[in-house]
């Protein structure tokens, strides 16, 4: 989480989906964004999900806020609530890939709070849903991970192939914490929280399992899955009106100057924090004359 998040800034998110999707993915070479968006999934593809439960710089932090709850206030979403909730992120993944389809935008990737978390350029409407989801983690263990993430359900997509699943370790759905029913789930995260359970933890961990939530606790957590969905919604969709905005405007604002090309902020972001770009201003540069400025004065000789 220090070094993958904070330090590096290695977070998987919907700009690496798009990038593939839109079959733009970065140069090749030692680089985050290479990483990031082929390596990650071509791993996956093979080994399982092994991202979202060993490297996620997020999913660490959730599960580091949920290790913090004491024991008495441990929540366990029942499987089938949790068979339903997981199924709102690959809807959001679904909208969110026909949108780009749609528009070729590869600003909505902005749409999903992990493209920016980690880094120095935060809005306020980000900051308040990572808050909200910090919040809910304390209370169901990685909210954003197993309800909401799109980047996590593209990977656990890919997880379906799993080409080396005869070599992996097996299994133990019934221990899992997370709500996985057998071994050919999608959305295993090879956390190896199963394998490894001390018998005692196994048994609490049986015992929470079959116990239903109350009432109130479904409601209220049904309630934040739906209230982020649709703030994640609501954000996809505002990029789109912006990007139509842009396409109505362009030709009053250039004229016959040139064409406005659509700018993917979050790839000019990862390469100035790679150091392959500059985020000072140039030392030497002078303004582009205009039409105005072009024309010869009547009285030049």
């Amino acid at each position: 989480m220090i070094i993958g998040g904070y330090r590096l800034n290695l977070q998987y998110s919907l700009a690496h989906v798009l990038s593939l999707a839109g079959w733009s993915p970065p140069p090749a070479g030692l680089n985050a964004a290479f990483f990031l968006a082929v390596i990650v999934p071509a791993c996956v593809l093979l080994l399982g999900n092994f991202y979202c439960g060993y490297l996620c710089p997020f999913g660490a932090l959730q599960e580091l806020i949920g290790d913090l709850r004491p024991a008495r206030l441990k929540t366990v979403p029942g499987r089938e609530l949790w068979r339903w909730a997981r199924r709102v992120k690959y809807a959001l993944l679904l909208i969110v890939v026909l949108l780009y389809a749609a528009t070729l935008d590869p600003g909505l990737a902005s749409s999903d709070p992990l493209v920016t978390i980690f880094s120095k350029v935060r809005g306020a409407a980000v900051v308040l849903l990572v808050l909200f989801v910090l919040l809910l983690s304390f209370f169901f263990d990685r909210f954003w991970c197993r309800a909401l993430c799109p980047a996590g359900a593209a990977l656990s997509l890919l997880n379906g192939v799993r080409a080396l699943r005869r070599f992996s370790p097996k299994i133990a759905p019934a221990l899992c914490p997370y709500g996985v029913v057998s071994d050919r789930d999608l959305d295993c995260i090879a956390c190896d929280r199963c394998r490894r359970l001390r018998e005692e933890d196994a048994r609490d961990l049986r015992i929470r399992m079959a116990a239903r939530m109350g009432r109130e606790t479904r409601l209220v957590y049904l309630a934040a899955v739906c209230a982020a969905a649709l703030f994640l919604l609501q954000e996809a969709v505002s990029t789109c009106q912006l990007h139509r905005l842009a396409a109505a405007t362009r030709p009053a604002a250039m004229g016959a100057a040139g064409q406005v090309r659509n700018v993917n902020l979050p790839k000019l972001e990862e390469m100035i924090r790679q150091r392959r770009l500059s985020d000072r201003e140039a030392m030497y540069w002078k303004p582009w004359p205009t039409d105005e400025e072009k024309r010869p004065s009547a009285a030049a000789p």
